[in-house]
């Protein structure tokens, strides 16, 4: 009889460690469940009030960048999915658990049974041949990768969405800068205009000539303002918050920018975020072809246990090893599935590769074509169009030329000075961009 209790003691010490004794160890450990909770509340409540904290009233594409970052709850979401996979990828290739039994064999129908059974208690272990253990391991690492240079990836592409939308606001800031100079000049010409017809010198043709550049003015001061209300909408939209009204845009859309070589950004673009999560998808999915081939080789099992013979009151131990006849292939369909994935994916990452050279490279050459443009402006069309401005008006004033061509004159310096902030506008959106592909 004590060898019977010996032989259930690895049982009761397996009930034991599952936790499943009695009703009250299943309310403690409810109970502790229960307030494990609790900081996952807290946590998310934090998270919620820290997303809706107030933005700085000084608006920089920096600042606004950070904050961001610290409040998007989708980043916050893949930062915790990847510490879940990176965590996970370090207990992968574990052997499985191994499985423990106790059985009482040859009970008889009549007499003292319990005395000539046998007893039977041992543990069995599976152990998987052909490196799948191996295999597994490094698709979880392959995926944790990938998930990593993903983050990356997202991380460059917020960096490019918010310095677009935030150039989109400089540039319909600067816009209406000057729109609401070019409706203090239609003003001015208005009034010289009202007060030469009443001396007599202009028609009324000429008067309402000056009265109808001074509309087009303000409705083009309106359509301005629209558009900049839109851009800090796109703004608020990319950064999931609200700006205060009180906020003011810093930076100026004219600045420094030096390009490197085509040839130097060519070289950087293998550090490229998404070429690493291409190439990170295609290693699992060749892991994956790989312990999918392995799955030919059946598990082996190897077992050992403790026998009980009671009817001779004798102790033994039993050895034994299954293994599976593999007569049947049927892991056949998903070997050529995953091979078909893997192949896939390194022609997907072939062409992405081609993708991003070309873009680049387009991106380059308008960058390149937008920066000489600038200087242009800034070396000669902006300063000659400053002394044109101030002569012809002062020509006005005096009587020496008409209306009209003083109206002409405008209108080309008017367009000169918007096309210059269009250009430095275009520059902004395409370093965004640039930035967007490789880390400059």
């Amino acid at each position: 009889m004590n060898s019977r209790k010996f032989l259930f003691a690895p049982l009761l010490v397996v009930a034991v460690l599952s936790g499943c004794l009695s009703k009250g160890d299943l309310v403690k450990r409810h109970s502790i469940q229960h307030v494990k909770e609790q900081p996952l509340v807290a946590e998310g409540a934090e998270l919620n009030a820290k997303f809706q904290s107030d933005l700085p009233d000084q608006l920089t594409v920096e600042n606004l960048t950070q904050w961001y970052l610290l409040n998007s709850a989708n980043l916050n979401a893949l930062r915790k999915k990847l510490s879940t996979l990176q965590a996970s990828a370090e207990y992968s290739g574990s052997l499985p658990n191994p499985i423990f039994s106790a059985t009482m064999e040859s009970v008889g129908f009549s007499g003292k049974s319990s005395g000539d059974a046998e007893y039977v208690t041992g543990f069995t272990q599976k152990i998987p041949l052909g490196g799948r253990l191996s295999r597994s391991q490094e698709i979880s690492k392959a995926e944790a990768q990938q998930l990593k240079f993903e983050v990356e990836a997202e991380l460059l592409e917020v960096h490019r969405r918010i310095r677009t939308a935030f150039a989109n606001c400089l540039f319909s800031t600067a816009e209406l800068e000057v729109e609401e100079e070019i409706l203090e000049i239609a003003e001015s010409i208005l009034k010289i205009a009202q007060s030469r017809k009443e001396g007599g010198q202009i028609t009324q043709g000429e008067l309402t000539l000056a009265e109808f550049e001074h509309s087009k003015a303000k409705l083009q001061l309106l359509k301005v303002r629209s558009d900049n209300r839109k851009a800090i909408s796109h703004l608020e939209g990319e950064l999931q918050a609200r700006l205060s009204p009180d906020a003011k845009f810093e930076g100026e859309l004219e600045t420094v920018i030096a390009l490197p070589k085509l040839f130097t950004l060519n070289k950087k673009l293998s550090e490229s975020p998404k070429l690493k999560a291409s190439f990170s998808k295609t290693q699992k999915l060749r892991a994956l072809k790989l312990r999918e081939q392995a799955s030919a080789i059946p598990d082996l099992d190897v077992g050992l246990f403790y026998r009980r013979i009671e009817q001779q009151s004798k102790n033994a131990f039993d050895v034994g090893v299954a293994l599976e006849v593999p007569l049947f292939n049927s892991n056949k369909f998903r070997v050529k599935r995953a091979e078909a994935q893997f192949w896939e994916s390194h022609a997907e990452l072939s062409a992405l590769t081609q993708s991003l050279n070309i873009e680049l490279s387009k991106v380059y050459w308008q960058l390149d074509h937008k920066l000489k443009e600038v200087e242009i402006y800034k070396k000669e069309l902006l300063p000659q169009s400053e002394t044109i401005s101030e002569s012809f008006q002062k020509r006005y004033r005096a009587g020496a030329i008409s209306l009209e061509q003083s109206i002409l004159v405008q209108r080309d310096i008017r367009k000169t000075r918007l096309d210059y902030l269009e250009v430095l506008h275009q520059i902004a959106l395409l370093w965004a961009q640039l930035r967007s592909l490789i880390e400059i």
